[in-house]
């Protein structure tokens, strides 16, 4: 009767202790413990308990175990020795170690027998609903007969409650796990949340709705969210919102809101029924898509500035006319951004310039201009000088860094954007306002974006025109080098030469120069300037000297930099000279001079190296033509003197016609004429006259005794004689 009223008495206080258990940690040591309490052999336990999540049996309580070591260890379901071996089923299980190899996992076995070596235990499975959610396990290690089937009766009567409770507590723990993980979303959410009453008013606030809207919580609860926040209704209105709710969905709309500064944002709400305090409420998820927006409009715009972008690409490259593409340029950087005034200004490297090629006003043409390239003294040639771009927001108000040549109307923005093609700067190009501030960082993208395919346009059409010009140039240069062959004098021929350069290639300054006697000096100039130097020594400094003596062209693009230089026109910059050969002997120099440092580029070069050729075959074809006219008028002479002698009547009138005939025909200095009287060869006629007759020579005696004496004519150097 004793043991009957201490066993219930056991029974209510576990009952108790069951009931006061708030977690599934201190309910299962609470059952451990009572079941160590009431199985005779038990010496020790543990409580297993299933992890939803990870479909694995964990150890949450123990007695006689080192309860730390035991909570790292988890067991797959399907690899626990109970569920193996005896189908989740009550089992006595004795030398549990003669199966650990086969059943047990290994870190398990080898944490149980570092703890101690089992010899028997008893496991019993803990249902609910017919699902095994937990194992009490009841130790022995001395006697493997320790445990009974009547061990199972004395647990048997509270088996159900067991059960009851750890699912109890397991949900409440699950309860406890959702509520903080609520709690950190709702607090942690980047999302602004609003907990409400259907009608509006605002019961809790996370601190995401605090920032988006710029009220403290405490001046947002009792607010209404949609009287108070909202700026406009939504698309959705509200009654269709609450029906979608109140039918299990979420209601999703965008709505504007203000701020407490006043600024009106727009958010994406997201809206559902919640169960708060023990009433339904609004729960709603705001997203602020402001950034978005704004993100979406500038994509759209960056899409749209792409497309013209693209369109400006095309338009571009439709033509290689330059003024035609300037004013294309003009029309689709204006397309782009507005302004009141442009303008592109090229640089020109011959004269050291930037020539402003087209300039816009209210889109009439205000012709062009030429402006400085020092830096220091214009923005338009800083830009050029620097590379960067030069963005002034208003011209009144922050000045301008560097000189401004006013065009037109006086402009209060300035924008500039270097043309820039394979890292040259050729250009710039310039936007400007009447208005202040009218351009923003985002156009100096867009415009310098244009520039690079405008400076790619400007230099194919330069190239074109440099190729058409360089085309016309060679087909005036074929003419006139046809032309100059056709010169029946040296002077004639130098006059179509120096036209031909002057007209061609447009310098106004140039000249020929012979060499002759140690000297170079000028057969033509042009224009003739009584100063200019008329010779040079051939052994002295000077350009066309130096061209002399190497017997190639000599250039030099700074004149002042050249130490062979010698000062002849006034004002000249730069000097081309190109030698000539007649004969495989250098007879002259053609020489070119500029007014601009480089002012002669390398095709013009070229072609002049190509005229100064063409002048010394026509040269050759000159001296061969007097030659041939020199040799015909002497055959005709000669002829003549023929015919002259057949009608002599005396040895003494024949031989006075032989010495004309030497010097008027021939062109002989001296002429004389022996005859062979006796043993002398005696002197009958002279050119010089009787009085120069001389002595009578014997055989052998002089050139003409020994042309007497050996019967050939000789002929060559007298001092070889």
């Amino acid at each position: 009767m004793r043991d009957r009223r201490h066993h219930a008495e056991q029974l209510i206080e576990f009952l108790r202790a069951l009931n006061r258990s708030r977690d599934i940690d201190s309910l299962a040591q609470v059952v451990l413990q009572h079941a160590v309490s009431v199985v005779p052999g038990a010496q020790r336990g543990s409580f297993l308990l299933l992890n939803r999540h990870t479909g694995c049996y964990e150890f949450r309580a123990a007695v006689g175990w080192d309860k730390d070591a035991l909570r790292s260890l988890s067991i797959p379901g399907e690899r626990t020795l109970q569920r193996a071996v005896y189908g989740d089923r009550p089992a006595i299980i004795r030398e549990p170690y003669q199966q650990r190899r086969t059943h047990f996992p290994d870190e398990l076995g080898a944490v149980l027998e570092s703890l101690a070596r089992l010899r028997v235990f008893l496991t019993l499975p803990i249902r609910y609903e017919g699902e095994v959610v937990a194992y009490l396990n009841l130790d022995n290690t001395e006697d493997p007969d320790a445990f009974c089937e009547k061990d199972f009766r004395i647990l048997e009567p509270v088996k159900d409650e067991i059960a009851a409770a750890v699912a109890a507590a397991s949900e409440r723990e699950r309860m406890v796990e959702l509520e903080a993980v609520f709690h950190m979303l709702f607090e942690r959410l980047a999302d602004a949340v609003y907990v409400a009453e259907f009608e509006g008013m605002i019961l809790e606030v996370n601190a995401a709705a605090c920032e988006q809207s710029g009220y403290s919580r405490e001046e947002l609860l009792g607010m209404n969210i949609m009287r108070d926040l909202a700026y406009q209704e939504s698309a959705a209105s509200y009654e269709q919102a609450i029906e979608l709710m109140h039918s299990g969905k979420t209601a999703r709309f965008q709505e504007v809101k203000r701020r407490k500064d006043g600024t009106l944002y727009t958010t994406d709400c997201a809206v559902a029924v919640l169960e708060y305090k023990g009433r339904p409420v609004t729960l709603s998820v705001n997203r602020d898509m402001t950034e978005r927006q704004e993100a979406k409009k500038l994509l759209e715009r960056r899409n749209s500035e792409l497309k013209a972008l693209l369109d400006a690409a095309s338009a571009l490259t439709a033509t290689l006319e330059l003024d035609e593409l300037l004013m294309r340029i003009y029309e689709q950087a204006t397309a782009l951004i507005q302004c009141d005034s442009f303008f592109v200004a090229l640089y020109d490297s011959r004269q050291k310039q930037l020539r402003l090629e087209l300039v816009m006003e209210h889109g009439v043409s205000l012709g062009k201009h030429v402006v400085t390239a020092d830096s220091s003294r214009s923005l338009t040639a800083r830009i050029a000088a620097s590379g960067q771009p030069v963005l002034i927001a208003d011209t009144a108000a922050d000045g301008v860094p560097a000189g401004v040549r006013q065009i037109g109307e006086r402009t209060r923005s300035w924008l500039g954007v270097p043309l820039v093609e394979k890292d040259k700067t050729i250009g710039v190009l310039s936007l400007q306002s009447l208005s202040p501030r009218a351009f923003s960082e985002d156009d100096v993208l867009l415009v310098s974006a244009f520039g690079s395919l405008a400076a790619a346009a400007i230099t194919n059409a330069a190239l074109h025109t440099g190729l058409a010009s360089l085309q016309a140039k060679l087909v005036a240069v074929e003419r006139a080098t046809r032309d100059m062959k056709l010169a029946v004098n040296r002077e004639e021929l130098y006059t179509r030469l120096l036209d031909a350069t002057q007209h061609i290639f447009g310098y106004d300054r140039c000249a020929i120069l012979e060499a002759e006697s140690g000297w170079l000096r000028v057969a033509m100039l042009r224009p003739f300037e009584p100063a200019a130097v008329r010779e040079l020594p051939l052994d002295g400094p000077g350009l066309t000297v130096a061209a002399w003596n190497a017997g190639q062209p000599v250039y030099a693009g700074d004149v002042s930099a050249d130490v062979r230089y010698v000062a002849g026109v006034a004002g000249t910059k730069s000097e081309l000279a190109v030698p000539f050969w007649v004969s495989d002997l250098v007879g002259g120099v053609l020489d070119i001079q500029s007014r601009a440092e480089n002012g002669i580029p390398s095709e013009d070069r070229n072609l002049l190296e190509i005229f100064a050729s063409h002048t010394a075959v026509a040269l050759a074809v000159l001296e061969r033509v007097d030659a041939v006219r020199s040799l015909s008028d002497k055959l005709q002479g000669l002829h003549d003197a023929v015919a002259h002698m057949q009608r002599c009547t005396t040895v003494e009138e024949l031989c006075e016609a032989v010495v004309r005939t030497a010097s008027d025909v021939l062109g002989m200095s001296e002429c004389n004429v022996g005859l062979v009287q006796g043993d002398r060869l005696v002197p009958v006629a002279n050119s010089a006259g009787a009085g120069h007759l001389g002595s009578p020579r014997r055989l052998g005696e002089g050139v003409a005794g020994k042309t007497w004496e050996t019967g050939r004519t000789l002929w060559g150097p007298l001092k070889e004689f």
